[in-house]
């Protein structure tokens, strides 16, 4: 499914039924798929040296169908509406929609390096992110990274990782690369039975760990999908742990510098010196971080960097971690409004953009107006307020940059929809595809590190 980008698929099935055949087919998506695993091991026992038949996996598949049918009805009884909306919209864009554009780990890969490799020295920050990796890992970001890609490599050839061959020409395209190293990241992502039946992220412990163990010691891979998002994002959830394990939060602070710096090169990528400028910091109170000019608008920009945990990535995401998430949206929406009140704009239409750091697919049209109203009674005008993430921001910068004309149409559309209910909370990804052809020149282009990034062997 991963090779084909095919998150869902239709499967034929054959069965015996004493001297007939019965022919049918499965529906099978790919973020089912360690759920079923998960729920095979905490309901099953290990088949140890024999496989399951088909009969065994229909099975298998119809009794999570009905044991998740029961759990969603568990999960969702007895919330509000809105608390209901929060609770299906955050785990249906966490859990599913990244399995069916898995063009994002890419350019997820490329902002992470950015964020983590690049930027950091940049700065001169006070972190050493290699230091923590290292005392993690064992290995540095960048050797840490290759490794990844080495297990993903031999991972998408055969799930099951117990022995693998190893091709001795690519130990030549780092001398890291090397069979015993790929074990020790095995063991680094690997779990046994034990170990997710105690956890608390249930299914989502796959997320952290890919890798089963079982009782007959096999190690197989379950989810090549989030194999491929350690390529990606590993380096970072292995720093934050290290400094959350030691109660320190110099990494979240650093990571806002770094996203900060980020947002700053984009708009020096594109954009004259004259188009942005920072808000001035000369005062102590609520405010943004930049004004963006058009002709036509002025946009006030608010940055937010904040990470969705784990227990926010899956189908039934924990409302209060949820809530404690938002609160940064909360923050965000009333330093735009401060800023707005404090600097009087009369030539240009304002527009207000919360961008954040992470994906979630139902930004604009769920997690904002929930944000806006309940900040309502602080703020001096509820209009013209987006939400956004980085992927779109940079889109938008982007056409900004080559195409004004262009980029104030998206603007105007995105105005005009809001005072239809009908269109009311259109992501700024869908007004953006419906006015211009465009595709992200930032993350494939200016910082495509994908393709540099490993090297060839010789």
């Amino acid at each position: 499914m991963f090779s084909r980008n095919s998150a869902v698929e239709t499967v034929p099935v054959v069965r015996t039924v004493g001297p007939l055949q019965q022919r049918g087919k499965v529906t099978l998506t790919a973020w089912n798929l360690s759920d079923i695993a998960y729920f095979a091991i905490r309901e099953t026992h290990d088949f140890q040296d024999w496989s399951p038949s088909v009969h065994d996996l229909v099975a298998i598949c119809n009794e999570f169908l009905a044991w998740d049918d029961s759990r969603s009805k568990d999960e969702f009884l007895g919330l509000d509406n809105d608390d209901w909306l929060l609770k299906f919209a955050v785990g249906f864009s966490q859990k599913q929609f990244w399995y069916q554009e898995l063009y994002r780990i890419v350019e997820d890969f490329n902002r992470q390096v950015e964020l983590l490799e690049i930027i950091p020295r940049e700065i001169q920050s006070k972190l050493d992110l290699d230091l923590a990796c290292k005392a993690s890992t064992g290995f540095d970001i960048r050797t840490f990274r290759l490794l990844l890609l080495g297990l993903f490599t031999i991972s998408s050839k055969k799930s099951d990782l117990t022995t693998f061959t190893f091709d001795d020409n690519v130990t030549k395209i780092h001398p890291e690369i090397t069979a015993q190293n790929i074990k020790k990241i095995i063991e680094l992502y690997t779990a046994d039975y034990q170990e997710f039946r105690k956890s608390e992220l249930e299914e989502n412990h796959f997320y952290l760990k890919p890798i089963i163990k079982t009782v007959s010691n096999k190690l197989i891979a379950v989810n090549q999908y989030f194999l491929a998002r350690k390529i990606a994002e590993g380096p970072l959830w292995v720093i934050r742990d290290y400094y959350l394990k030691r109660d320190s939060i110099d990494f979240i602070n650093e990571f806002g510098m770094y996203f900060e710096r980020y947002i700053e090169k984009l708009f020096n990528y594109f954009l004259s010196p004259e188009v942005f400028e920072r808000v001035p910091d000369h005062d102590i109170g609520l405010k943004a971080d930049w004004f963006i000019y058009t002709p036509r608008y002025r946009l006030i920009i608010e940055q937010k960097s904040a990470m969705a945990t784990l227990m926010m990535r899956r189908n039934y995401p924990d409302l209060t971690d949820i809530k404690t998430y938002l609160n940064k949206f909360e923050e965000g929406v009333c330093q735009l409004d401060a800023t707005e009140k404090r600097y009087k704009e009369s030539k240009r239409i304002t527009i207000k953009i919360l961008i954040h750091y992470e994906t979630f697919h139902i930004s604009d049209g769920v997690l904002r107006p929930i944000v806006v109203s309940k900040v309502a009674p602080k703020l001096n005008s509820t209009e013209r307020i987006f939400f956004c993430d980085v992927g779109e921001f940079e889109l938008l910068i982007g056409i900004l940059g080559e195409q004004v004309d262009k980029a104030e149409a998206i603007l105007e559309s995105k105005i005009l929809l809001e005072k239809e209910p009908v269109n009311r909370g259109r992501e700024f990804k869908q007004v953006i595809s419906e006015t211009v052809k465009a595709k992200n020149k930032y993350v494939q282009s200016a910082i495509n590190h994908w393709d540099h990034y490993f090297p060839v062997a010789k």
